[in-house]
């Protein structure tokens, strides 16, 4: 915690708090399950919610600080949010259609820490990008964009989200197997 005891810290907390909260309040289960395309096509509810809240806290924040105070809280927010998001997002089962909804979804948050202009912010939004294409392909793709494109996340991480996928009861010695784990 870069802000321990402080009113940033307290603010930064917060921040992270309550996009939790709206992160549990407004995701369904059904969210990533939808029945029939036409429901894949615009983040969730949820997504545009907490997005919205996390990009009004970074304007805020670019109004209030400066310098190595405003990047190191704009680097916080987006550390904290990322592993809040990789936690929401383990909550659920994804169906093949729900995955194109986990892209739309984290294509916004990326979108949003871009504006933070962070860089190390936006690599780990980067790699959520990459992680959910992993909800997408056919698990015979999945070693090499593990390879090419993830390899710096670690095995344990990837497959816990991997978990996530529909499909994982019939496939986990395929993906346990492609993960080398």
């Amino acid at each position: 915690n870069l802000f321990p005891r402080t009113g940033l810290g307290i603010c930064l907390g917060a921040v992270i708090t309550y996009a939790e909260r709206l992160l549990g309040k407004h995701q369904k289960q059904s969210d990533f399950k939808p029945r029939d395309e036409n429901d894949c096509f615009e983040p969730t509810e949820a997504c545009n919610i907490v997005s919205g809240f996390i990009a009004v806290q970074g304007e805020m924040a670019v109004q209030s600080l400066e310098g190595r105070n405003l990047d190191a809280f704009l680097m916080e927010i987006g550390r904290r949010y990322y592993d809040v998001l990789i936690a929401h997002l383990r909550k659920f089962q994804v169906s093949p259609l729900g995955a194109m909804v986990v892209r739309l979804d984290v294509r916004r948050y990326q979108d949003v820490m871009q504006e933070f202009h962070i860089e190390q912010v936006s690599r780990k939004f980067s790699c959520l990008w990459e992680m959910s294409s992993l909800l997408l392909l056919p698990v015979l793709e999945l070693g090499n964009v593990v390879q090419q494109r993830l390899g710096s996340v670690p095995k344990e991480e990837l497959h816990d989200f991997l978990k996530s996928r529909s499909d994982y009861a019939k496939q986990r010695i395929n993906i346990l197997s492609l993960l080398n784990i």
